[in-house]
């Protein structure tokens, strides 16, 4: 007894869009494209680049490092770098409608 199959072409494009039909669903999903890289000079400002975004001057800048109610700094090495973000976070947080929704932080005094 002997056992004889035969397979067609329209057999084999079957098995064919079901192979691919399988391997698509079976593939990773594309990774996103990478994000722009953004020159670190960008990113980071020196106080008198600071100073110009905010209309302060570096010495201000420095008074308000000593008090600590001026905007987030970092400090790499001996120089002084403000994050942009830092800066524009800062500058939201003095956002008023008006002049009598300035907050005073209880002692009198403005924040």
């Amino acid at each position: 007894m002997k056992l004889t199959i035969t397979i067609d072409d329209v057999d084999i494009a079957r098995w064919m869009e079901r192979l691919e039909d399988m391997l698509m669903r079976c593939a990773p999903a594309p990774a996103p494209p990478p994000a722009p890289a953004v020159p670190l000079h960008e990113v980071l400002l020196t106080p008198e680049q600071a100073g110009q975004l905010l209309h302060l001057s570096p010495q201000t800048l420095a008074t308000k490092r000593v008090y600590g109610d001026g905007p987030a700094y970092r400090k790499l090495g001996r120089r002084v770098f403000y994050p942009r973000e830092a800066l524009e976070a800062w500058m939201k947080e003095r956002e008023f409608p008006h002049t009598a929704a300035y907050d005073y932080d209880g002692k009198g005094k403005r924040r």
